[in-house]
């Protein structure tokens, strides 16, 4: 009788054998018809394709615009494996990125590939400046999904001619590439101290809203910033997202106003909910406060909440509290 585990492993091996099968078949369809010829099924059964004829083919089909962009895009995958080992390969890719007549989903699947192949750094290296190179030309690109990803791109490797164009963008919004609060977003990836002044006064005289909680998002890395965000935590008109970030900062900068602020808005019936379960799961999990530090009355407060309504978060931030009040209690 066949085992639950002998019956995995032989239904492993079949499904291993036919699509071994259906690799085979598609690969002697491709050798012996025109790749123009294929369908997406047997593009989606091949292999990727190493053989360097078969390769010099589905370079040509990848330009042929007649086709249909999912069916171009596939002959682009099966032959982006061959990246690392031919330049010509890299360089079609790079070209259908850079090709602004190009139609953008193309494009966009070769900055994909693109992307995925900068995974494997060794391999990739000897691409790298062109790569770059290239991307920094494309931040002014028509396409504002092209701009938007190659500069999320260019942030994670922190580009500094990204960083002097976003920078410009935020003092100047008619020179910006992106939205403001996309701007604020790609300054964060490589933020240095000089830039938290602009960031301030984002904060303070922001465009939009967004772009005033990244601002106050990264901010709370700046310990200058300290009374700034105090201020936006004590403002109970101010946005939900502001006084969230600005109270995990002071939590970090400042933990006795962070825990005098905190003791009086959890027992505060005019602040909202998701405040109170931020403060008060900060407190939970902060080793240096314990439930005696926080006070007889504190504690009573927050029993006296638990026959209130509460938001479910809340109630369970109540109860997470006192049991680590607990714990707290008897160890002391």
């Amino acid at each position: 009788m066949t085992t639950e585990v002998e019956q995995y492993r032989l239904n492993i091996d079949q499904e291993l054998k036919a699509e071994q099968e259906r690799q085979a078949n598609a690969l002697q369809h491709i050798r012996t018809q025109p790749v123009a010829e294929a369908g997406e099924d047997i593009l989606l059964a091949l292999p990727d394709i190493s053989d360097p004829d078969l390769a010099e083919q589905f370079k040509a089909a990848a330009l042929e615009r007649a086709k249909p962009v999912s069916w171009r895009s596939l002959v682009l995958v099966k032959i982006a494996g061959l990246l690392f080992e031919r330049q010509d390969i890299f360089e079609l890719v790079l070209g259908i990125l850079q090709d602004r007549e190009e139609v953008l989903p193309m494009r966009i699947s070769a900055l994909n590939i693109l992307k995925q192949s900068t995974f494997l750094e060794v391999k990739f290296n000897k691409y790298l400046p062109a790569y770059l190179a290239a991307l920094r030309g494309l931040m002014d690109d028509p396409e504002p999904m092209i701009r938007d990803q190659v500069m999320g791109v260019l942030g994670k490797f922190k580009d500094e001619y990204l960083q002097r164009r976003v920078i410009e963008g935020l003092e100047e919004p008619g020179k910006a590439l992106v939205p403001p609060e996309r701007g604020v977003q790609l300054l964060g990836y490589d933020i240095h101290a000089e830039q938290y002044p602009l960031l301030q006064k984002l904060l303070e005289n922001p465009p939009n809203a967004q772009t005033k909680i990244e601002a106050a998002r990264i901010l709370a890395l700046d310990p200058n910033s300290k009374d700034l965000l105090l201020d936006r935590l004590k403002d109970k008109g101010e946005l939900k997202d502001v006084r969230s970030s600005s109270a995990l900062a002071v939590q970090s900068f400042a933990p006795e106003e962070f825990k005098s602020f905190a003791a009086n808005a959890i027992t505060d019936h005019t602040e909202y909910d998701d405040l109170k379960s931020l403060l008060l799961t900060t407190i939970t999990q902060d080793p240096q406060i314990t439930a005696s530090s926080m006070g007889l009355e504190f504690n009573q407060q927050v029993d006296i909440l638990k026959t209130r309504k509460l938001s479910p978060g809340l109630l369970k931030a109540v109860q997470n509290y006192q049991d680590n009040s607990d714990l707290a209690t008897q160890s002391e």
